[in-house]
């Protein structure tokens, strides 16, 4: 897209997105052989357990240019992807649950920016497991404003592909579209000894993650 048209949905959408991705699953098995009643009842396997503990957003001194700071090459670490996705959870109320993998990376040149995700997801929806793929470019223009970072102009060809219980499903029932096509949140930014706090659009919301180079 040529410019910022995503709408954020409130709370409430967010809210229901477990119900009706439930509805979607059953339905979708419903077509599906009928269960032998002999055969014993399965327990679905669990999501891999992590280890995270929850981080908080560190101090950062910021450096006297702002703006030159911001320039360069960033990693989102696989920590802090999984904070990202910890945020969508509480906005989905807990109704689906992700453990990523990977990792994102972000560059600013002066005027653009590129956001570059390469993630593996593991999720479950009502007890039922899936996965999916997160991979692609945002690109697009971006401004400081004293300690305001935003961008406009966004390009994106990034296209999420989600399995929940071995059949396929549109990346718009578990997400915002705006956490593919407007990644980063407009807000305020800290950029310091090498570290880079920076809001990411969750949909609703935004959440701040830490970045390295």
């Amino acid at each position: 897209m040529s410019h910022r048209t995503t709408s954020i949905r409130g709370s409430a959408a967010a809210a229901a997105v477990g119900a009706a991705l439930i509805a979607a699953t059953l339905a979708g098995c419903a077509t599906g052989p009928v269960p032998d009643p002999t055969e014993p009842t399965r327990t679905p396997a669990p999501l891999p357990t992590s280890t995270r503990t929850p981080t908080p957003v560190p101090t950062v001194q910021p450096d006297a240019d702002q703006a030159a700071c911001l320039v360069g090459d960033w990693v989102v670490d696989e920590q802090q992807l999984n904070t990202f996705f910890d945020a969508v959870e509480t906005e989905n109320a807990g109704s689906v649950q992700f453990e990523a993998t990977g990792q994102s990376g972000l560059s600013f040149d002066g005027a653009r920016y590129s956001y570059t995700p390469d993630i593996s997801l593991a999720m479950r929806i009502a007890d039922v497991t899936g996965t999916g793929t997160i991979a692609g470019t945002v690109t697009g223009d971006y401004a400081v404003d004293g300690e305001n970072l935003s961008t406009s102009n966004d390009t994106s060809d990034i296209d999420p592909t989600i399995t929940v219980g071995g059949m396929p499903m549109s990346a718009t029932e578990l997400f915002d579209p705006a956490i593919f096509e407007h990644p980063i949140a407009d807000g305020p930014f800290v950029c310091g000894a090498g570290l880079l706090v920076v809001q990411f659009s969750t949909g609703s919301g935004s959440v701040p993650l830490t970045l390295h180079h």
